[in-house]
């Protein structure tokens, strides 16, 4: 026996991959768009990666060999009674085998999401190669119409939405995250709004230096992350904007960064970047209704100063963090607002109010939700930081200078230096 282990553990490391698959043999899609078909209940949109062209891409721009953003990559799609049939009639067509674990986004199309998602969530959620993590997006309209953007300043789709994403403050959802959520009590999904909008570009621009005539100018189709959707279970109810959708991520602790403008007494404006920001809700189980308590925190500097004020003195410094914590709390309360009126709770109030008493939730809250939610008195409160004031926090004051006014006639003239040019002589030869 002593003589077989060492055999059986170089059996076991010299042993090969069982279920291998050559580079060449791998088609990776990059982006996925689901829509309603026009026959059938869906029709799937795949974004499949051309590797032999994205070498070739020149980020210069100066020569005419770069492939465009139609040559990088290649739509197919196709329409089924379900989502896996669908994606086995593109199978069927395609010389390679499909791979999804490389796809930056699936955009889902705003008549599917108002038709329901569930259906699509769960083939996405249980799909053997579909990451949990990738980002789900909600189109405003057509969602085929994203994969066929063309960027100006990337290649694909996918890397703008991969890029507007990681910089935009607005509510990130996944496959995972939405799965989760329409399984859950007291919460509703909420995904980033994406749509396509005209964009001007020089004539010849695909990605190469090729040419048109000089000052012409052809329409591309640019995305942009605009607000975002709200979901009522499984149906795309309303689109907000993007002061509301800053407002659900904040409450979610799920955003980035924002700015925040606000007017001191003595006039001007004083602007302030929000750089780590955090909430904390609480629901209280009270008659006739709940109460809800956000508090918000947030780190972060102080930009542009036009108010003049001395941003050295920590007395200035304090009264502006109380201002800035004064309009932080009123623009979030207004943005909450005006989503508890579209009726549905993507805050998760619900969710909180279960975790805290499960029992009163389902007994008393779980069936009326939907009618006492619109009606929940919401407090937000915040608590502001600011830790940098800039390099120059002294205000800049250039001093007053009379303004020369020239003679009739002569608004065009540049006054001449009298100490250069002596009285009646000319000017000094350089």
């Amino acid at each position: 026996m002593r003589r077989l282990a060492p055999l059986l553990l170089v059996a076991l490391l010299a042993g090969g991959c069982w279920d291998r698959t050559e580079v060449n043999d791998i088609a990776l899609v990059t982006a996925m768009a689901i829509d309603v078909g026009s026959e059938h209940p869906y029709r799937l949109s795949l974004q499949i990666i051309l590797p032999q062209l994205v070498g070739a891409r020149s980020p210069g721009g100066g020569g005419g060999s770069s492939p465009s953003q139609a040559q990088q990559v290649a739509i197919v799609g196709r329409e089924g009674r379900s989502l896996m049939e669908a994606a086995d009639s593109i199978q069927r067509e395609v010389s390679r085998w499909l791979r999804f674990g490389h796809t930056s986004f699936i955009v889902l199309g705003e008549e599917l999401a108002r038709r329901g998602i569930t259906d699509v969530i769960g083939f996405l959620a249980t799909h053997r190669d579909v990451r949990l993590r990738t980002p789900v997006y909600v189109a405003e309209g057509d969602g085929l119409a994203v994969l066929k953007a063309q960027p100006l300043l990337e290649g694909t789709p996918g890397e703008v939405v991969e890029e507007l994403g990681s910089m935009q403050n607005l509510p990130r959802a996944t496959v995972g995250s939405v799965a989760d959520e329409l399984g859950r009590e007291g919460i509703e999904p909420v995904m980033a709004r994406i749509s396509t909008t005209p964009a001007l570009s020089p004539a010849g621009f695909d990605g190469g230096g090729g040419g048109g005539g000089q000052g012409a100018a052809s329409t591309r189709l640019e995305l942009r992350l605009t607000g975002a959707g709200l979901f009522q279970g499984d149906r795309l109810v309303d689109f907000v904007g993007p002061q509301e959708a800053m407002a659900i991520a904040w409450v979610r602790n799920r955003t980035l960064e924002s700015l925040f403008t606000v007017f001191p007494p003595e006039g001007g404006l004083v602007t302030f970047n929000a750089l780590r920001l955090r909430s904390r809700l609480e629901v209280v189980p009270v008659d006739p209704r709940p109460q809800v308590r956000i508090h918000l925190t947030t780190i972060g500097e102080l930009l542009e100063n036009s108010a003049r004020l001395d941003l050295t003195d920590p007395v200035v410094v304090n009264r502006l963090e109380r201002l800035v914590e004064a309009t932080v709390a009123a623009e979030i309360a207004h943005a909450i607002e005006s989503v508890q009126k579209r009726g549905t709770d993507v805050f998760g109030f619900g969710f909180a109010l279960f975790k805290r008493d499960p029992r009163a939730w389902r007994e008393r809250w779980a069936r009326e939700w939907d009618r006492v939610f619109p009606t929940l008195p919401v407090q937000v409160t915040a608590t502001v930081d600011a830790r940098r004031i800039g390099l120059v926090p002294e205000p800049v004051d250039a001093p007053e200078r009379p303004v020369r006014q020239f003679p009739p006639g002569e608004e065009g003239a540049i006054p001449q230096d009298p100490t250069q040019v002596p009285p009646g002589g000319e000017p000094p030869v350089e």
